[in-house]
């Protein structure tokens, strides 16, 4: 049991890295796009072609970026609540409950793609996906290797903690 908590925690704080990389390359990205955008008035020639007037170009952009912005709290909030679950998952197990379904997955925290050239899938983080006989709430914890959902896989098959 030690291990399985040993590895979800290690799990999390690869996590963790792995989107704090992911959102600054996506920051630099952004600015980078947007200063050249700006800076060639592209997109104030894009809104008087399509709109024939460019006023709301001053709306959209901070639109844009609080939108941006209520992502990245929402994010931060589901990383700041995973030690929590990760301690739930564990006080369930030590109490004997078995998971009925354990599978895993793999999802890429930095996706890079240019139409038809690249397709770059960078930072990938393994989840064991947890659901328990009772409550209706799915579990998905990040973990360091595949050898720990194997490991929860034999949680379900034996009987004993």
């Amino acid at each position: 049991m030690k291990t399985i908590e040993e590895d979800l925690r290690k799990g999390h704080r690869k996590e963790r890295n792995y989107r704090l990389i992911s959102w600054l390359i996506y920051a630099i990205i952004t600015a980078f796009v947007l200063y050249w955008l700006l800076r060639l008035q592209l997109i104030s020639k894009l809104m008087k072609e399509f709109i024939g007037d460019d006023q709301y170009l001053e709306y959209m952009l901070p639109v844009s970026g609080i939108a941006l912005l209520g992502y990245a709290i929402w994010q931060v909030m589901v990383l700041a609540k995973r030690p929590a679950r990760i301690t739930e998952v564990m006080e369930r197990l030590n109490a004997g409950e078995r998971p009925v379904a354990v599978e895993s997955h793999y999802e890429w925290l930095l996706y890079l793609r240019l139409p038809r050239i690249i397709r770059l899938r960078l930072l990938p983080v393994l989840y064991a996906d947890l659901k328990f006989t009772t409550g209706r709430k799915k579990y998905s914890l990040p973990v360091v290797n595949p050898t720990a959902v194997s490991s929860m896989e034999l949680l379900i098959n034996s009987g004993t903690p």
